[in-house]
This record gives structure tokens, sequence and C-alpha cells, in this order.
């Protein structure tokens, strides 16, 4: 078929959340906790920085490095940081297996240019660990370089050491921020790309995002979608909301064992 218009894509099995996406018009962003990847976006910084309390001998340094982080703080992200997770290739065949219900599942395709949805932070995932390593690298050097000037203490440090202590925080956050963005090569084929709000407090789980009818684009049955799913699907968006999204099923390219895309059509 034609080349699709830009989208974002959702993969979902047929179940009840996804009818409630659906009917609801809502989309889950989670916090990091509850990904499956156990190393994404699990970086704090703060961390770093009680390491470096520890590398401080006297009581009184320790003291003077804690009040003058307590000021920095405001610039440590808190956590509370949110994500939906996109791809940008609706035809990988591990996408299917992994998030539609080995092929038996849907995949959404948004666009949310123009949208509240479009204007939040776009995070394309950088699937190498390069930018990790030189973050680390200049974390650990901008540590160095604070311990090993004798007169590195907040309480009264001139604007030289002053600038050393705010580059260890700044370095820190930096893999924060490489965090946010980055994951292990092995998760290549999902071509992520996510969205981030923030939520209220640390201890939420999620929330829920409305989104506008016209965000959703296409809709994809996968190559081992039950009739009774397509019909599900079908008849929950058959208003008047829904009629400029575009219906299309999965198929088997079978010369190179990859997924292509066909029109609908009624069984």
């Amino acid at each position: 078929m034609d080349k699709l218009d830009p989208c974002l894509w959702k993969f979902r099995p047929v179940d009840i959340l996804t009818l409630k996406t659906i009917t609801n018009k809502k989309l889950w962003f989670s916090h990091p906790r509850l990904f499956n990847d156990p190393f994404d976006n699990n970086f704090d910084p703060a961390s770093s920085f009680r390491k470096l309390l520890d590398d401080l001998s006297s009581e009184q340094d320790k003291m003077l490095v804690f009040e003058q982080f307590e000021k920095l703080e405001a610039a440590i992200p808190n956590n509370k940081s949110a994500y939906l997770s996109l791809s940008s290739n609706c035809k990988h065949n591990l996408m299917w297996s992994h998030y539609a219900d080995s092929h038996k599942g849907i995949a959404f395709g948004f666009n949310f240019d123009g949208t509240a949805l479009g204007k939040l932070n776009h995070l394309k995932v950088l699937y190498s660990q390069d930018s990790l390593n030189y973050a680390f690298k200049n974390h650990l050097q901008a540590k160095k370089a604070y311990l090993a000037n004798p007169t590195a203490r907040p309480g009264s440090m001139h604007e030289e050491t002053y600038e050393l202590f705010t580059n260890f925080l700044e370095s820190g956050l930096k893999i924060f921020q490489t965090y946010q963005s980055m994951k292990a090569e092995c998760w290549k084929y999902e071509e992520e790309v996510r969205l981030e709000i923030e939520l209220g407090s640390v201890d939420e789980n999620g929330k829920l995002i409305s989104f506008d009818a016209e965000c959703l684009k296409f809709v994809v049955f996968g190559l081992s979608t039950t009739f009774e799913d397509v019909q599900l699907i079908t008849n929950l968006m058959s208003g008047q909301e829904w009629s400029h999204v575009k219906f299309l099923y999965a198929e088997k390219i079978s010369t190179d064992l990859s997924i292509g895309l066909s029109d609908f059509r009624v069984y």
C-alpha cells in the first residue's frame, strides 16, 4: 500500500484496557518503576552526592557541602516523570510479538501535531552506551577535581571552587538526562519515542492523559487478530468521531519474512 503518514505507534493486546483507551480517549503514562527494563531511567543523581559526603573526612566539611547541596537541590530531578512509550515503526515482527499479544492484538497510529500532547517533551531513545559512558567519565572527573582542591569547601569557597562543586552536581544531572533517553542496544528494535509528563507525587505509578480523537489516524490489526476482535474494535469505533481513522491489516511478506500492510477488508 501507499506510504503511511508520519505516526507514532502504540502496540496493544485486545483487552479491556485497550477498549477503554478507545472509549475514554486516554493514554497511560507510566512511572519508570513499572518499565519492563530494570535499567531504564534508573539513576538517582543525589546518590552520587551522598557518595561524595562519604569521601569527606571532616564532619564540618560534610555539613558545609550538605548545606550547599540543599541550595542547588531544586535543579535535581525529583523522579516524578511518567512516560508514554511509542514506536516509530509499525511493521517490526518483535514489537507485534512482545507488545501486541503475539500478533493477535492491534497497533494504534497517532499523530499529535498541533495538540496538547504534541507540545509535550518528546524523547527519542538512543541505543548506544557511548553517551552514558561519557557522562559517567565527566562525573568522575568533576568529583576528583572537587576533592583535589584543598579549599573546595562550600561554606567559604571562592568562585573557582564553587564552580568545581556545581560542575560535580550538574554532571550528575547530565547522567540522569542521558538515562531518560537511552537503553541498551538489545532494545534497538523498539525504535522508541517517549512523551513525558510530570506526576503530582513520586508515589504515583502513572497517569491517564486524554487525547483528541483526531490524533488517532490508523488502527492496524495483527496477523493473527481474530475475526471477533476485529469486529469488536470496528464496532466500537463506528461513531462519527472515528470516521477519519483508517483501518489496516498486517500481512506476511514471505519473500523476506517481513510484515507489510494492506487495506482493510470486510470478511
